[in-house]
Parts: structure tokens; C-alpha cells; sequence
């Protein structure tokens, strides 16, 4: 319902204003069509000038096809005869925002790519499972996982909140050299701020320890952590449902859960 008066003038359409109407004339021929002043405006009706008007518009056919919201070339000529658009320029032109937005993500392997490690500590994989929403025993909301790449061991500890996760990763790396002489040589793990900390990129430098990321929002490539999220989270639904217990002890059904996954063969 709106139309450009400065444009049409571009091209040589003449507007003569009287107090109830507007008429518009072709470049050096009669007048096609008039607009009716309602109410103070001049207010456009597709009925008394479409027809005549359209047919003179003239338009390349890339804006056509951006004006179209993006079709195929083939498709915009298949229906051109149909279109009252005169083309002023049949040029393909690369229209970048179509790549873009058709650009996909490859599909991530479900079956491992690499081998596994040899021994313990050799890559641990990481990962941040909550918030909960029931809080557990002394206000725990979150809990970190460790999983072993060799031996498939599976570690958590509670977080009352995410960024005690240094401290507990810490917790772990000593007493795993302490009490058993392992030093972490990878560890695995998304994008997560806590993990990205200061504190934490000068840990594993001193530590040695090799950092490796997923892409950023492709949780399939921490998939040990991920799956083992979903096993532990489902050994804690099957023993609240089974014991009858409340769900605020969800972390000491973890823990049972945790345990029994370590020693079953």
C-alpha cells in the first residue's frame, strides 16, 4: 500500500495533485491512474493503478530473487512469464546470503575415530552435568565427571556451584599422582568458562597436561562424558523409583550408581 513517488518521478512519471486526487501519467503519455486523498492522505489503491503501472517496473533479476525471499534462478524464470517485473538484467549473480544460510554442520561419527588410550590418565574426559532441579544433601546443585578414556573409570564429585570445578579437577590430578603415580597427560572437554579460567590454563601447564576442546555447541565430541551422563542419570532414576526414596538424595544414588559401573566387568 505504499508507493514511492520519488522513484516512479526517476523514470519519467509525472504526479499532478489536485484537492481529492492525485493523478499519475506514463512518461509523455496519459494518465494510468489516480490516488484518492482520504482524510488529509493520499491514501494508494493496488485497484486503480496496478495493472497499468506494474507492467513498466523494471527490476534485475538478482534483486527479484532476493525480493522473493531467495528461490532458485530456475524457479524465478520458470514463472517469469507470470510476473508483471520487466527484467533489466538476466545476470545469476553468487548471492551470498543464500550460501550462508544453507551452510550444515557435517554429520558427527557416532563410531569413534581415534583408539584408545593405553593406560590410566593417559586422556581423561570431562564434563559439567546441571543444575539439578531438586537440590541434593547440602545444597549440591551439580556434579563434575571424570571419565578415564583407558579404563572407562568414572569419577564424580558435588558442586554446590560450577566453578568449585577447579578445585575438585585439582582434588583429583593430586591424589591420582600421589597415591598412584599417575600424571594426566590429556584432558578433555567442551568450551565451558569454568574450565577456560586463569586459574585452570596455569594448572595444566604446570601439571603439563595437553588441553583439548570440542568445537564450540558440538557436544557429540565429548560424547565419553556426555554418555556417561546418561547412564549414571539413569541408574539414579531406576534407584529413587526402586527404593522409594526422596529425590533430594539424588547425589547418594549417584555415588551408588558410580560405584557399581566401576566394578561391574
Amino acid at each position: 500500500t505504499i508507493i514511492s513517488q520519488g522513484k516512479l518521478c526517476d523514470i519519467g512519471y509525472k504526479f499532478f495533485f489536485e484537492s481529492d486526487k492525485c493523478h499519475i501519467s506514463k512518461p509523455n503519455g496519459p494518465t494510468i491512474g489516480y490516488i484518492p486523498k482520504i482524510n488529509g492522505l493520499y491514501v494508494f489503491s493496488m485497484n486503480n493503478i496496478k495493472n497499468k503501472l506494474m507492467p513498466f517496473v523494471g527490476i534485475t533479476l538478482y534483486d527479484l530473487h532476493c525480493r522473493l525471499g531467495h528461490p532458485s534462478y530456475d524457479y524465478i524464470k520458470k514463472v517469469l512469464p507470470k510476473l508483471p517485473f520487466k527484467i533489466t538484467d538476466m545476470k545469476e549473480l553468487t548471492c551470498t546470503d543464500c550460501i550462508r544460510a544453507n551452510i550444515k554442520r557435517q554429520v558427527i561419527p557416532k563410531v569413534r575415530s581415534s583408539e584408545l588410550s593405553q593406560n590410566f590418565g593417559d586422556r581423561l574426559h570431562m564434563d559439567i552435568w546441571g543444575p539439578a532441579p531438586i537440590e541434593a544433601l547440602g545444597h549440591i546443585k551439580y556434579f563434575l565427571t571424570i571419565v578415564d578414556d583407558a579404563t572407562r573409570w568414572i569419577t564424580t564429585y558435588p558442586l554446590k556451584s560450577k566453578d568449585e570445578a577447579f578445585a575438585k579437577y585439582v582434588l583429583h590430578a593430586t591424589r591420582l599422582f600421589t597415591q598412584d603415580g599417575i600424571q594426566i597427560k590429556e584432558l578433555q572437554s567442551d568450551n565451558d568458562s569454568v574450565f577456560l579460567s586463569e586459574g585452570f590454563t596455569r594448572f595444566l601447564d604446570s601439571q603439563g597436561t595437553i588441553r583439548r576442546l570440542t568445537v564450540h555447541d558440538t557436544p557429540q565430541q565429548n560424547g565419553s562424558a556426555e554418555r556417561a551422563h546418561q547412564t549414571l542419570l539413569r541408574g539414579v532414576r531406576v534407584a529413587l523409583l526402586t527404593s522409594g526414596l526422596p529425590k533430594t538424595l539424588w547425589y547418594e544414588a549417584l555415588r551408588y550408581t558410580t560405584f557399581w559401573h566401576n566394578r561391574l566387568p
